[in-house]
């Protein structure tokens, strides 16, 4: 079964459906280690296999994890959003974080890079209380 899900590149200013499905592996683990923050999006609450990688939301002491999985997976990470907790709901703050990928990159540098990036950006949360990121990927690179 395949589900229609949305994707926004950077540097474009419209979504683009791709008939695709989340990578298992990563879709695993977001269900497993993730909240569920399409609420944060204005989203109608339905099954989240619908829904790109940013509709979950991973504590600080999940992403390094996440980061490592993405990069065996051969997945870039795109974009970060923070989250911060507001009367017991998560909501998107302004503090946003997107790479856009070189115009000489090749795939691994771009994967590579992205990445790095990614991690360089959660440095400045560390141990910071009650915060939430939300990871949106590149999910043309998948393995389905």
């Amino acid at each position: 079964m395949t589900r229609t899900i949305k994707f926004q590149f950077i540097g474009e200013t419209n979504y683009r459906e791709c008939s695709k499905m989340m990578n298992n592996t990563i879709y695993n683990y977001l269900s497993n280690n993730g909240i569920d923050i399409s609420r944060a999006h204005g989203s109608i609450l339905r099954d989240l296999k619908d829904y790109p990688s940013y509709y979950w939301g991973l504590k600080e002491n999940n992403t390094r994890e996440f980061m490592e999985l993405c990069q065996k997976e051969k997945i870039p990470i795109i974009g970060i959003d923070v989250l911060t907790n507001e009367n017991g709901f998560y909501e998107l703050s302004f503090d946003v974080w997107c790479y856009e990928r070189g115009e000489n990159e090749n795939d691994n540098s771009y994967i590579i890079n992205s990445i790095k990036g990614a991690t360089d950006y959660l440095k400045h949360f560390h141990q910071k209380k009650d915060l939430l990121f939300s990871f949106t990927i590149n999910e043309m690179y998948a393995k389905y």
